[in-house]
């Protein structure tokens, strides 16, 4: 049976850690945690029943797959700990945003196999979206492997690592948009008097199943977005006003700048 151990043990540890378990991919047994900060990592242990090591080292002797759960500027620091500690019989697995597989390696300096992957914060309730890339020792049973532990936490993709700082402004970054949309919304309802929680369960339940309608039924959004909108309706006179206002080439921009800005951060 594999080991899995985390290098840090914030909430997206804490999200990936719920979703093995729950998944049954591993067991509290097979499952390591370490972090400069022993009262998160036991927090972990009295939630979850993992074990704590001692150190990153120890960690890392003790798994077979190792996750890169922290801030990406604390990655070299790990690394250049545990670096006489991996080889090729571990996996590394990276969801530090902006890290590239290059930058990893070169620290490493010396042939290891590398996972970059990005989640979401989605995976805090098990519907997270992960992008998923891997260098050239990554076997293919590793990469399954890799798709496995992503997936049980919420659905992931494979991209070539070219495209993740626009997978970052169209899926890690676009919750905050989401989020915005869904408290413009609500602070209509609230206005005409409806309580708050019961405008946000509305309408958060409302794009919960406008989402479930284009994963489900595969049809195009703005397929969806006719088949709602009724001439001479009540819908097509909102789209017209989002229309007018360049709603679309709004997000659109947002997305851009997004997705810049995270290109900038990979080259920093």
């Amino acid at each position: 049976m594999l080991k899995i151990g985390f290098i840090g043990s914030g909430n997206m540890a804490k999200a990936m850690i719920f979703g093995l378990l729950h998944t049954e991919l591993f067991i509290e047994n097979d499952i390591y945690v370490y972090d400069v900060d022993t009262n998160k990592a036991n927090r972990l242990k009295d939630e979850y029943d993992v074990n704590v090591a001692t150190s990153n080292i120890d960690l890392v002797q003790q798994t077979d797959i190792i996750v890169f759960a922290v801030k990406p500027y604390i990655i070299k620091t790990v690394i250049d700990e545990i670096k006489e500690s991996v080889d090729l019989t571990k996996l590394i697995i990276s969801i530090a945003a902006g890290i590239k597989i290059e930058t990893i390696e070169k620290h490493f300096d010396k042939a290891v196999k590398v996972v970059r992957t990005m989640p979401n914060t989605a995976a805090l309730v098990n519907e997270g979206m992960t992008a998923i890339t891997f260098n050239d020792e990554v076997q293919k049973s590793e990469q399954l492997v890799s798709r496995n532990i992503m997936e049980s936490f919420g659905k992931s993709v494979v991209l070539d690592e070219k495209y993740f700082d626009m997978y970052t402004s169209i899926c890690a970054s676009s919750p905050a948009f989401v989020y915005m949309f869904i408290e413009a919304l609500s602070s209509c309802g609230v206005a005409e008097g409806l309580k708050k929680e019961d405008v946000y369960k509305m309408v958060a339940q409302s794009v919960l199943g406008s989402a479930k309608m284009v994963l489900d039924t595969k049809e195009e959004p703005l397929i969806l977005k006719d088949n709602v909108c009724t001439k001479g309706g009540t819908t097509i006179e909102g789209v017209k006003v989002l229309e007018k206002h360049l709603f679309s080439e709004t997000l659109q921009k947002a997305a851009i700048k997004t997705a810049l800005r995270s290109k900038e951060m990979s080259n920093e």
